[in-house]
């Protein structure tokens, strides 16, 4: 039995399909990089609203490799379901084989070393508070002295703040923010992670002026130094 209801999001209204009697599918996901294997247990997207369906979702984690057939971890949450026909271009990206942030697309399961530990975390797309009705996830991170993975609300308000786009960038351990307030403003926030946290390292704005009746972009980058003071420079890009 297929129930609906509408829910306010983003600017935009999305239909919210869910439904505990669907015909579901289990999809496995597992990646080289990781020492966990997940299985999706994802009811069928009968009639998205949206790019896809928000459903009930159950999410079975295992250790890779070990015999036991008992998960190590359970976790049920409404989440982003796309059409069958999408499922394999939409469903997971490992963010540590990325080379730039085109290749993360709209995908409803990433995988990743969310803050530089070592460890295997992972995000759930769970609405679409980004900018623009873009996606919004969920972060999952791997406690090791617990051995479980916890919801980080610090993280996942990375991307439900009308934010477009996330990138991690392993190599400097930061993460990179993108957002946007029109066709030709937006903004760059950078983070690094202490003690699990992300912090904001640097903020740079770029927004459309007039400068002596010539059409320029305003560039403001806001950087915090070693001892938390703030430091701010600003300057003028020509249009292209």
């Amino acid at each position: 039995m297929l129930k609906s209801r509408w829910f306010y999001c983003s600017s935009n209204f999305f239909n919210q399909a869910y439904a505990n009697d669907l015909k579901s599918t289990e999809y496995k996901v597992s990646s080289p990089k990781s020492e966990f294997e997940f299985s999706l247990i994802l009811p069928e997207c009968v009639e998205p609203a949206w790019m896809v369906c928000f459903l009930d979702v159950k999410l079975l984690i295992n250790k890779r490799d070990e015999k036991t057939k008992k998960a190590l971890q359970v976790l049920e949450i409404e989440m982003g379901v796309p059409k069958s026909e999408a499922i394999k271009e939409m469903l997971f990206v490992e963010t540590r084989s990325l080379d730039n942030i085109d290749s993360l697309g709209h995908k409803i399961f990433k995988i990743g070393d969310f803050n530089f530990d070592g460890y295997t975390d992972f995000a759930l797309m769970t609405g679409a508070a980004g900018g623009y009705g873009t996606p919004s996830y969920t972060f999952y991170i791997f406690d090791p002295k617990k051995g479980f993975f916890y919801e980080d609300f610090k993280f996942s308000a990375l991307t439900n703040q009308g934010q477009i786009h996330h990138y991690f960038d392993y190599l400097n351990k930061k993460i990179s923010v993108y957002s946007r307030s029109s066709s030709t403003d937006s903004r760059e926030d950078i983070y690094v992670v202490k003690n699990n946290i992300p912090n904001l390292l640097s903020s740079t704005t770029r927004v459309l002026t007039n400068q002596d009746g010539v059409d320029k972009i305003k560039v403001v980058l806001m950087r915090q130094d070693d001892t938390g003071a703030w430091t701010r420079k600003s300057y003028f890009e020509e249009i292209e």
